[in-house]
């Protein structure tokens, strides 16, 4: 055999079964939104949204491919691994990353055949900002779940969730995310935190968060509460030690899956 023919059979084998696909799933003002879709060859009916994290100003999907990859080997999903808007800082900006993960829902169901998914079968997972945004668009999201930007299922990996009530570190990087302190713009914090939103139609959510997070493990206890208290099912899930988001993605990935099963399988 000719060494560039073993060369190409030798990285199609090495090729997973699931490659992604790039697509341009929305617009956003600073141009096009582009998506990684990863499909299982054998996949089932549910759709997922992934979404990275970086203080909300940082990194890009790359570093959430692995994980959008991971969930979509394991649970037969098939993953939509986003990228969103993250410049300029400031008061608009928290309402276009919403925006973007709004319209990967929308993409996802108007795509659905051609997807092979179920559009009423939609949730999403985040890590650090990208729970804060899943969340957001999981107590806020309006329509069907046929048609709307609601979601079946949403999952937060140490999610920004009450964001009034951070402190140190994730204060400043909500300062510098939305370019104002709490005292100088409350209601711009209050629009951008999901506990400020929590009513009894929202997505049921299961929250992660570690004992000694970066993020504090009571935003995932209290946002459970509340989601609770207003008739939602909302499950908070305290892993030890300090790990933060995808660091813990081996530990939360089994109940992260059966969650999304559970209620995606029966929307």
């Amino acid at each position: 055999m000719r060494p560039a023919l073993a060369l190409v059979l030798a990285l199609l084998a090495a090729a997973p079964a699931h490659a992604a696909r790039t697509v341009t799933y929305g617009a956003d003002e600073a141009g096009p939104l582009r998506a990684d879709v990863f499909r299982p060859a054998h996949h089932s009916r549910i759709a997922v949204i992934a979404v990275h994290g970086g203080a909300w100003l940082h990194n890009d999907r790359a570093v959430f491919a692995p994980i959008a990859a991971e969930l979509a080997r394991r649970s037969g999903f098939v993953v939509v691994n986003v990228e969103y808007p993250r410049a300029p800082a400031g008061g608009r900006l928290y309402a276009r990353q919403r925006s973007a993960v709004e319209q990967a829902v929308t993409w996802v169901r108007g795509h659905a055949r051609s997807l092979g998914v179920d559009p009423r079968r939609v949730g999403a997972l985040g890590g650090s900002a990208g729970g804060n945004l899943v969340a957001l668009v999981g107590t806020g999201g309006h329509g069907s779940l046929r048609t709307g930007t609601r979601l079946g299922a949403a999952v937060a990996w140490s999610g920004q969730l009450d964001l009034k009530r951070l402190r140190g570190e994730g204060a400043t990087n909500v300062v510098s995310y939305l370019g104002c302190d709490l005292a100088a713009c409350p209601q711009t914090w209050a629009l951008a935190s999901p506990f400020d939103h929590v009513n009894h139609g929202d997505t049921p959510m299961l929250l992660f968060g570690s004992r000694h997070d970066s993020t504090p493990p009571s935003q995932s206890t209290r946002m459970a509460r509340a989601l609770r208290t207003a008739g939602v099912d909302g499950r908070a899930v305290i892993l030890p030690g300090a790990r933060h988001g995808q660091q813990y993605a081996e530990a939360a990935m089994a109940r992260t899956i059966a969650f999304l099963r559970r209620h995606l399988a029966r929307s």
